[in-house]
């Protein structure tokens, strides 16, 4: 038997909700103040919607490695 997927929401901050608006399990968003709650049918497993590819962000260098 597979384990059932609940869906919640969770709370994300502006860049890391980024990632979650191209995302196929993303139901539904609200924004309050300084965050943004996304309504996920399936938390923290991406999956792309067809057609768009994964963030750029991913390769760029730390910051704090730079320096």
């Amino acid at each position: 038997m597979s384990p059932k997927k609940v869906d919640a929401w969770i709370s994300r901050g502006i860049l890391s909700a980024c990632e979650c608006f191209s995302c196929a399990n993303k139901l539904a968003h609200r924004f309050k103040e300084t965050k943004i709650y996304i309504h996920c049918k399936d938390p923290c497993n991406y999956k792309p919607i067809r057609g768009v590819e994964k963030s750029a962000l991913d390769k760029l260098e730390d910051i704090e490695q730079l320096v």
